[in-house]
């Protein structure tokens, strides 16, 4: 017998947590630089459930230029 549909909806709602990624300062606090780019840590459960793992993303340098220090783009490229 498979669960009723309902299940499915809720299931996925709860793998995810949307508030983890509104643009409040403490959801990017935890992010380092490399010569690749901007890399964002996310804490666990700040984004679903442990099981996801940690999720990391890079934001290359080149689409944060606009919000860059004039020069600094050549220097966190480096």
């Amino acid at each position: 017998m498979s669960p009723p549909s309902w299940f499915h909806e809720r299931a996925r709602a709860s793998a995810t947590n949307a508030g983890g990624i509104e643009p409040r300062e403490e959801n990017f606090a935890n992010w380092t630089a490399s010569p690749q780019g901007m890399q964002i840590h996310f804490l666990d459960y700040q984004l679903g459930g442990y099981a996801l793992g940690r999720i990391d993303i890079t934001i290359p340098w080149v689409r944060l230029a606009d919000v860059l220090a004039p020069g600094m783009l050549e220097v966190v490229s480096s």
